[in-house]
């Protein structure tokens, strides 16, 4: 399969998850706009409609054409409904199986993300105890790494203010 096929399918994927259908049914315009924009996949319409027809004689999904007829009688057509089987469902969770085994390397230890922060000291702390940076708020003054960089309470020392 193509970049281009694999585009197709994660567009129908994400179409039909958002709608929680077992189809989708996007114009031919916004799945090549779709593909381009999330896949960087720029083709024409004649090469979507080559892949379309390969998918679905691979067996990945049926298409059922929408006809109507319009106030005067003639025909309309409409999009083109994606009824999405079985086969597609199992590439999709190979594809994701795939992901997923290649963030399987980046994942942080359950360990680390139970882990507190260190507490931090301030210039306000008196013989070695350290001040709770997020239970500042009941002192009135600010909470968190702010305290560090706040200006002092008292006075003004400014000599204009004096005056």
């Amino acid at each position: 399969m193509c970049h281009l096929d694999t585009a197709i399918l994660g567009t129908f994927g994400e179409l039909s998850r958002r709608a929680r259908k077992g189809y989708c049914y996007p114009s031919q315009r916004t799945i090549l706009k779709l593909a381009a924009r999330f896949y960087g996949v720029s083709r024409s319409r004649r090469t979507l409609n080559r892949r379309l027809s390969f998918l679905e004689h691979s067996g990945f999904f049926v298409r059922v054409r929408r006809i109507r007829r319009g106030p005067d009688g003639s025909l309309v057509m409409r999009s083109t409904l994606y009824k999405l089987k079985g086969k597609f469902y199992n590439y999709m969770g190979l594809a994701y199986r795939r992901v997923e085994s290649f963030f399987q390397v980046f994942r942080v230890p359950f360990v680390a993300l139970n882990q507190r922060p260190a507490p931090m000291v301030s210039e306000r702390s008196v013989g070695g105890a350290v001040d709770n940076p997020v239970d500042n708020s009941e002192r009135g003054g600010p909470s968190g790494i702010f305290q560090a960089i706040s200006p002092p309470s008292g006075p003004s020392q400014d000599p204009e203010s004096s005056k």
